[in-house]
């Protein structure tokens, strides 16, 4: 992962979801550099982490419509500020996760582009089968 003021968070929230520091990288790759956002094409990434990733983007998805039945409630009266704003912190805190998982896959590409003698720009590998 290029340094920066994410790149730490981003291998944190990785790391939180017991992944080894690896696996930020590979995901930061996919997704700022390939511009992938479908997890299941990401082939190089383990397809348990993929469905973690996957389980993620659609809790956060569930989350949003949450809060907006929230806060259609508390415009007809039936909700309070406090659990509306319950709700808004906990999307908010899901929501500053996603970009953290998003970030982490080039570094890995970038490092074994240098292992193998190449340059890290434009390098890509593509995922196959030991029979290929």
């Amino acid at each position: 992962m290029r340094s920066g003021a994410r790149a730490p968070q981003f291998a944190a929230t990785v790391a939180n979801l017991g992944e080894k520091p690896f696996r930020a990288k590979q995901l930061w790759h996919w997704i700022y550099y390939r511009g992938e956002t479908d997890f299941d094409k990401m082939t190089t990434l383990a397809k348990s982490f993929r469905e973690r990733l996957a389980l993620a983007q659609e809790r956060l998805k569930n989350a949003r419509e949450i809060l907006d039945l929230l806060e259609t409630q508390r415009r007809v009266g039936t909700l309070s500020d406090l659990e509306l704003a319950q709700q808004r912190s906990a999307l908010a805190s899901q929501e500053a996760a996603v970009p953290a998982l998003r970030l982490g896959a080039q570094q890995s590409l970038n490092q074994l582009a240098i292992l193998i003698g190449r340059p890290p720009e434009g390098f890509d590998i593509k995922g196959a089968t030991l029979r290929d």
